[in-house]
């Protein structure tokens, strides 16, 4: 029964001390809800992709090949990976005519199962005429609009829009990845279907492993499965693209062969002709000549009747006028008719002889007609003949297939989504735990408060026989209740709300319709375990030490701290010209260390977390400024062709330097290479081989923390995170495999700073003496004025229609980039700057609360004295006012350490972040806790104002 009603007391102290009561509650409260929360983050963004991933049916490789891909290459791969499930399908990039937009077209594969659409608005298309595109081009291409995708791999020029659809193969809304045509950036999707596709070699590989389906893809057992499914796969490639190269090979040969049997078998027949026709026209020929010899007889025997007939004509005249009329027609009649018979002849054959002519200018000309044909025949016959050897040509410089193998971390939006997981999770290793350590520390003290304050009481109780445990009960159950109210309190809210508040600020940055919250067990217990410790362990701290002692020390006030001299009146020049109430003030700092200690180090605490935070939105952001800004200082890099010849380099660098917008352009070579160890990850860096005697500082300021750099002949220049991974320094040595997998021994002659990603650079005159290579350069970067995103479109539009330009890439673009990284943390900064500013009131109110709780009489003793409320008031206030000021300086401090720790935390292989805390930063922190040191001040003045004089000296603590 008496420890019944004993215990009926702990509710009777909570609603007598219900504001300490609802401090510790609020203080535990807030520091479960930070840690469970933001701990919670993390893991329920990863949980709620996968969630859309399993729903969806997402690969978990994607695999894109240049020279496609065969019925062989699936089976073949089938038997290499028995839990495979492979789909083929088409992908190919164009261009919409229309809004001169870049689009990845796919397929919607009747039998895959794989990469489901999230089907948004209308209907999938049923029709080869039909199209299906990214929602993000909504506004672009509505409803019914008709879209111009001219390209030989479809089978239609127009498509009518019937839907829009996400795709799990995009997770990100802003991130579409890039591409080899228009400029160069993929502004989007679009799905046709299977009878839309005019090719038959697909051209993408889905590879779903059905031993990984339920597992999560950020788990280790997910990573290291499919880690080992990747070099399988890669193996079985590096294999193909050399077999693959000579199947085409082979097919085109074989085609070529039968074209050219059928070109030859054409040039016969078109030979043949020819000779016909040559003989025809021979024969015309001479028979023409034959003809006009023909002519010609006829027309002289006509000439030589028509000479008889005008000499046989003289003569009958001479005889008829001899001897008559009579005598003459009887002499010359029968001579004139055998003439004028042979002139009727000769004229029927000279006409006979010119319709003969006549009928062989017929027939010349028809064969000439015939003739040009032939010709225009053989014209054909002999372009086809250059075509086949061209295509001979090309077949026999066939490169070798190139396989793109993208995990689902690869594929657009991923890195950024896995990316911000990571970050959040490192601000959750160490943020939280900050904040946490924090409330335990003010919670210890108002629990101590709260046991000090009961000392006549548990005198009273070890008198009256009480046992240690029994009186422990009440304290401990006091711990206990407030310890849950503020555990449960904060696993729910920080479970529930916070990641949701989170979710909803980020929700339009990417397709996961449905965000999933659960109950993290680590840390909900972590965050259990530290708020019993911070109640639990002061409570039984306290009450070990004072139930230990007699009841008649108990019932006892407590001796007062003796006073005595403090450091600063040692300084008798600086302690003789401060007033009164500065003295007393002084002295009451130093007479009450701990509380002093205490109160500096909770504001330090939440003014250094306040830094923090804005620290972290300024960090975030830093590395693309610093590396592009300052390290790397082009505006642009234009990538060429690996094959381009130096007339092309030529051209293109003209017109690139007669565009006005241009200030600057440096000729280098560059390629991707890779650095792999025993004992870390391979890691891929930008290689620039520079020539020395050109003006590459003016694109690279290539330094360490200490002095500048200069590219040495007798080595390379190395950036500080790949020498880090790979622990070498100057002077060691390091190899680099290129793309084509040769492996060269680089020796080390500097370390350079850089952020992002990894960069080695190094002179033309050791590249050519590693490698034994000619070098050719094959980039250009460039220095422009300030283009707007419009102009920087179409300046890389122009360039890519110039022959032999691959890619354009603008450094805004990866600002642009990080730029979005540092929108999507904000939420989560700013919820810390919120809760921070929160404790920063709380420890201020409660420490204050405590300081006048034990304190009561000696500022009761000033009323008593005289003292105005409000010179008891700045008793108080004063003490307050050097407090803060300390603990603003030290929490810069405690700021710039705790940032520096996250963000080393938070750095990656290709990311590097340093501390950047501006200026604003440390004024609003500063600003905040003096403001919420000016409303403590305004409560505490209220509430000295009612100290009851009387009750207050009548206490005996």
């Amino acid at each position: 029964m008496k420890l019944r009603l004993y215990i009926q007391t702990t509710f009777r102290e909570i609603k007598q001390s219900f504001g300490r009561f609802i401090a510790i509650v609020l203080i535990i409260f807030m520091g479960v809800l930070l840690f469970v929360g933001i701990k919670s983050v993390g893991p329920d963004l990863e949980s709620s992709l996968q969630q859309v991933i399993d729903k969806q049916s997402m690969s978990d490789i994607v695999v894109q090949s240049t020279l496609g891909f065969s019925q062989q290459d699936k089976e073949q791969l089938e038997s290499k990976l028995k839990t495979a499930n492979i789909d083929l399908a088409y992908s190919f990039p164009v261009i919409e005519e229309t809004k001169q937009k870049n689009l990845q077209i796919y397929d919607i594969a009747k039998k895959s199962t794989q990469n489901e659409l999230l089907l948004q608005e209308g209907s999938l298309p049923s029709n080869a005429d039909e199209i299906v595109v990214d929602e993000q081009l909504k506004k672009e291409y509505p409803l019914g609009s008709v879209m111009q995708l001219d390209d030989d791999g479809l089978v239609h020029k127009e498509f009518r829009v019937v839907g829009y659809v996400k795709s799990v193969l995009f997770i990100a809304n802003a991130e579409r990845g890039v591409t080899n045509i228009g400029d160069g950036q993929l502004h989007g999707f679009a799905y046709v279907t299977d009878d839309a596709i005019a090719s038959d070699v697909t051209s993408i590989m889905y590879i779903q492993f059905q031993d990984l389906e339920n597992v999560d893809m950020f788990s280790s057992e997910y990573k290291t499965k499919l880690q080992s499914y990747t070099k399988t796969l890669d193996d079985f490639l590096s294999v193909r693209k050399v077999e693959r190269k000579e199947e085409l090979q082979q097919d085109a040969y074989t085609t070529i062969q039968e074209n050219e049997t059928k070109l030859n078998e054409q040039q016969q027949e078109l030979d043949n002709a020819k000779t016909q026709v040559s003989t025809g026209l021979s024969t015309i020929q001479n028979q023409k000549v034959n003809l006009d010899t023909q002519k010609q007889e006829v027309q002289g025997q006509i000439q030589n009747l028509q000479d008889q007939k005008a000499t046989v004509l003289q003569q009958k005249a001479q005889i008829e006028a001899q001897y008559g009329a009579d005598v003459a027609n009887a002499q010359f009649e029968q001579p004139l008719q055998q003439i004028e018979n042979g002139l009727q002849q000769a004229n029927a054959g000279l006409v006979q002889i010119e319709s003969g002519q006549q009928e062989l200018v017929k027939q010349e000309a028809t064969l000439l007609k015939t003739q040009a044909t032939l010709l225009e025949n053989q014209t054909k016959i002999d372009e086809a003949k250059v075509e086949i050897e061209q295509a001979k040509s090309d077949i026999a410089s066939m490169h070798e297939a190139t396989y793109i193998t993208n995990q689902r971390k690869d594929l657009p939006g991923f890195s950024e989504y896995t990316s911000l997981s990571d970050r959040i999770d490192a601000i959750a290793n160490a943020f939280p735990i900050f904040f946490f350590a924090i409330a335990i520390l003010i919670t210890f003290t108002t629990i101590t408060r709260m046991i000090e304050e009961n000392r006549k009481e548990i005198g009273t109780l070890k008198a009256l026989g009480y046992h240690n445990g029994e009186i422990a009960i009440k304290y401990v159950l006091y711990a206990l209740i407030a310890s849950s109210i503020g555990i449960g309190t904060g696993v729910l809210v920080g479970t529930k709300l916070l990641p949701a508040l989170v979710f909803t600020m980020l929700q339009s940055q990417y397709i996961i319709p449905t965000y999933e919250t659960h109950y993290w067990s680590i840390p909900i217990l972590i965050a259990t375990g530290l708020s019993l410790a911070s109640t639990l362990c002061s409570t039984a701290y306290v009450l070990v030490k004072d139930v230990r002692e007699k009841p008649t020390v108990l019932l006892q006030p407590k001796a007062p701290k003796s006073g005595k001299r403090i450091l600063l009146e040692r300084f008798s020049i600086l302690w003789s010209r401060l007033s009164f109430q500065m003295k007393v003030t002084f002295r009451n700092m130093f007479r009450y260390k701990g509380r002093s200690i205490l109160t500096i180090s909770g504001i330090a605490g939440c003014c250094g977390l306040m830094v923090t935070g804005f620290g972290l939105m300024s960090s975030i952001g830093a590395p693309a400024t610093l590396q592009f800004d300052e390290l790397q200082k082009s505006d642009a890099i234009i990538t060429m062709e690996s094959d381009v010849d130096q007339s092309i380099l030529d051209q293109v660098a003209t017109f690139i330097t007669k565009d006005p917008k241009v200030k600057q352009v440096l000729e280098v070579y560059s390629e991707q290479v890779t650095f792999s160890g025993s004992d870390v990850s391979k890691q891929n860096a930008s290689l620039y081989v520079l020539n020395t005697n050109t003006t590459y500082t003016e694109f690279f300021d290539l330094r360490d923390s200490s002095k500048q750099l200069s590219l040495a002949e007798d080595g390379v220049i190395i950036s500080d995170r790949l020498a880090q991974i790979f622990d070498v320094q100057v002077g060691d040595q390091i190899e680099m495999a290129n793309a084509q997998g040769d492996v060269y021994t680089l020796k080390v002659k500097g370390i350079a700073e850089n952020y992002l990603g990894h960069n080695v650079y190094v002179s033309s005159t050791y590249y050519e003496n590693v490698t034994e290579k000619a070098v050719h350069d094959n980039t250009f970067l460039v220095k422009t004025d300030h283009m707007n995103s419009r102009a920087e479109q179409d300046l890389r539009e122009a360039l890519m229609k110039k022959e032999g330009v691959q890619n354009v890439t603008y450094m805004s673009t990866q600002k642009d980039k990080q730029a979005k990284l540092v929108d999507s943390l904000s939420p989560v900064v700013i919820i810390i700057i919120l809760l921070s500013g929160t404790l920063a009131f709380v420890v201020l109110y409660n420490l204050t609360n405590i300081n006048i709780s034990e304190r009561e009489r000696e500022l009761a003793t000033l009323k008593v004295l005289g003292f105005h409320s409000e010179e008891v008031t700045m008793h108080i206030v004063r003490e307050n006012i050097f407090f803060t000021i300390i603990g603003i300086v030290i929490g810069f401090g405690v700021g710039y350490v705790l940032t520096w720790f996250i963000l080393a935390m938070a750095s990656s292989d290709l990311a590097v972040f340093p501390v950047v805390i501006k200026g604003y930063a440390y004024a609003i922190a500063a600003a905040l806790t003096i403001a919420f040191t000016l409303i403590v001040t305004c409560i505490t003045h209220v509430k000295l104002k009612h100290i009851h004089m009387i009750e207050a000296l009548k206490s005996v603590d």
